[in-house]
């Protein structure tokens, strides 16, 4: 009977204790990570696709991509003189990296947008997946 009554007191604790614990990771988490970002896309040949994310200093961006058949790739940015691209790769099935604009000197403050970009240079359509989230530092 002895161990019928601490099973029964310990499943109400883990009840108990479980849902706080998972509150308070989800919480945390929350505070520090945004929205994290998940799409396929389709893109035919002799086209492109851009996805552009509002990103301010302090905030840094995590980013990964893979595609079923090579593909350039850049991470770019307007301003008021030009384009600057702080990635650009070309011929690439995949790619994963950061960025924060508090590593570009040349950032402005009325500059808020970077956009990822892959152009299909192939003969057939090739499928992107990618992912993106922004956390604040």
């Amino acid at each position: 009977m002895l161990k019928i009554m601490r099973l029964s007191y310990m499943r109400k604790y883990l009840l108990l204790i479980f849902p706080i614990a998972f509150i308070i990771h989800a919480c945390s988490t929350a505070e520090v990570k945004g929205p994290s970002f998940n799409e396929s896309v389709h893109i035919v040949p002799g086209d492109s696709y851009e996805e552009c994310v509002e990103l301010v200093p302090n905030q840094l961006m995590h980013y990964s991509f893979t595609s079923s058949d090579k593909v350039n790739f850049n991470v770019h940015y307007h301003t008021a003189e030009s384009i600057l691209y702080p990635v650009n790769e070309k011929n690439i099935t995949s790619w994963k990296g950061s960025m924060s604009p508090d590593d570009f000197e040349y950032y402005s403050k009325d500059q808020e947008f970077f956009c990822m970009m892959w152009d299909n240079l192939n003969t057939e359509t090739v499928d992107i997946t990618f992912n993106y989230y922004v956390e604040t530092k």
